[in-house]
């Protein structure tokens, strides 16, 4: 530049382009439910270590201390919702939710590690409506990082049915004409 008729000095900086998903910060967002996707936290690095948290996570294990992916899922309604993951490419990596992305490694709102299993595994999780919900995908230090599929859904709540309803004939000596009815659900 050329200011006031004498040149200034360039100033030269470095800037890295965050990796969505890899903090909190930077969550890949769920927009809708229901959501899926298949990925390998190796593709997000390792930004947290520990522990998940003591309280509701499932496990005190050190499940924080290989590569991580974080998801943010904002609840459209009080809910309940159903976390699933599936294709899981090494055992001792977990899921773990949080409620806020300070709260990542002290305070889970659920969670699960499966230890020395590859099976799939799923929890629930009650939702409040305007809530961002923080998931975060993470391993042991050694494997380090997994390939998994992740399905997030709701869990529809279903208006009862019946089956069968049979009138069941007055047994009142007033004769006022009650009746009961059976209904099976």
């Amino acid at each position: 530049a050329n200011c006031a008729g004498s040149d200034s000095a360039y100033i030269t900086t470095s800037w890295t382009q965050p990796v969505i998903g890899a903090i909190c910060e930077t969550a890949i967002g769920v927009a809708a439910l229901p959501y899926n996707t298949s990925d390998d936290t190796a593709n997000y690095g390792d930004d947290y270590t520990g522990s998940p948290g003591a309280i509701s996570c499932g496990t005190s294990s050190s499940y924080l201390n290989g590569d991580d992916v974080v998801y943010a899922y904002t609840a459209t309604a009080d809910a309940t919702i159903n976390v699933a993951m599936s294709a899981i490419g090494n055992a001792y990596s977990g899921v773990f939710v949080y409620t806020d992305g300070a709260n990542i490694g002290t305070e889970c709102v659920a969670g699960f590690g499966n230890g020395s299993s590859t099976d799939d595994y799923s929890l629930e999780v009650s939702v409040t409506n305007g809530t961002t919900y923080y998931v975060v995908i993470s391993t042991w230090a050694s494997p380090q990082s997994t390939t998994y599929t992740l399905d997030i859904t709701e869990i529809a709540c279903t208006a009862p049915t019946f089956d069968t309803a049979t009138i069941v004939e007055s047994c009142n000596p007033d004769g006022s004409g009650t009746f009961t009815v059976d209904i099976i659900v």
